[in-house]
């Protein structure tokens, strides 16, 4: 699931900044910028939803205006890159890396069924920006721990549908199932991290 790949996140945080301090300060020879950390990161957790196939999320069966939508998969979640400037924030037993990724070309497909008709719908995603705080705090005697303590997802941008099996009134259909699909891509992407 994408919480896991998230989960995961944290994980290779851990692994790639042992001490995200000692890593990015200013005074060490080969420090990293928050902006190279945040890209080591997201490679690693780009690299680690494609080696184990899990582009792929199943979309909950759902019902909207008497149509019922199945068989749903959201595919994509691979396509991340970092937007803007990541920003660190140090302090003496924690620190904060804040970043913001952009998933592009993000699918989602249903099947949908009302009384004797059916056919298939396809949603395509531009863009959709997610903000991301992860914590690390030292435990004295226990090492690090790292957390994600914010995840954001903002609107979905460039949303494409195409419905089949309506014949003339596709557009109808489109219209009608547009913002309940926006709003289904919005929170699973919110509700599976968390």
């Amino acid at each position: 699931s994408l919480g896991e790949h998230f989960s995961s996140l944290v994980n290779l945080s851990s692994q790639v900044a042992t001490n995200i301090g000692d890593k990015v300060a200013p005074n060490r020879k080969n420090s990293l910028t928050p902006d190279d950390l945040t890209d080591i990161l997201l490679v690693k957790i780009r690299k680690s939803i494609r080696e184990r196939n899990n582009d792929k999320l199943a979309l909950p069966d759902h019902t909207v205006g008497g149509i019922s939508l199945t068989n749903g998969k959201l595919v994509g979640l691979s396509n991340m890159v970092r937007t803007e400037t990541a920003v660190l924030d140090k302090r003496t037993d924690k620190m904060y890396l804040t970043f913001t990724m952009v998933l592009t070309n993000i699918e989602a497909s249903y099947c949908w069924e009302r009384k004797q008709i059916s056919g298939e719908l396809s949603t395509c995603v531009g863009k959709v920006s997610i903000k991301i705080k992860i914590k690390q705090e030292k435990y004295k005697g226990k090492g690090d721990c790292t957390d994600i303590i914010d995840f954001s997802v903002g609107s979905l941008e460039d949303v494409a549908v195409d419905l089949q099996g309506l014949g003339v009134l596709n557009w109808l259909g489109k219209k009608v199932i547009l913002v309940e699909v926006e709003q289904n891509i919005t929170n699973i992407l919110m509700t599976t991290v968390k």
